[in-house]
């Protein structure tokens, strides 16, 4: 099975990887659409909470709960958001606010590319 054929408005694949997608729910677009608005609806929470968790140098959680976004974004197939996912958690903690905003950004990137999909699904 799969989502039917690719639009010219399809997201690109480096955001959100409809081929990924397809194999990890089994072709079944009310699975990739539940799992989309999933995502899009958790992820801006994570990021609020990252942000306060970074402002009060809470850095274990921090890189626990950018490791849950990353687990999210593998799901999903967005390769942006779990790079920068890795990269958040990897950074050394007092770096980790710096690393903030590229995350925000692919996060913001991939939403916008579920918004943009989920009509075709």
């Amino acid at each position: 099975m799969s989502f039917g054929n690719a639009s010219k408005s399809a997201p690109r694949a480096d955001i959100l990887d409809r081929a990924h997608l397809d194999r990890q729910t089994l072709g079944d677009p009310a699975l990739a659409r539940e799992i989309l608005n999933l995502f899009k609806a958790e992820a801006p929470s994570i990021l609020d909470t990252l942000r306060r968790l970074c402002a009060c140098a809470e850095h274990l959680e921090a890189a626990d709960l950018a490791h849950r976004l990353r687990g999210s974004a593998l799901a999903i197939g967005a390769p942006g958001v779990v790079g920068a996912a890795e990269a958040f958690e990897a950074a050394h903690p007092a770096a980790r606010a710096a690393a903030l905003p590229t995350l925000e950004r692919a996060v913001a990137e991939a939403i916008a590319a579920i918004k943009a999909s989920l009509p075709a699904l």
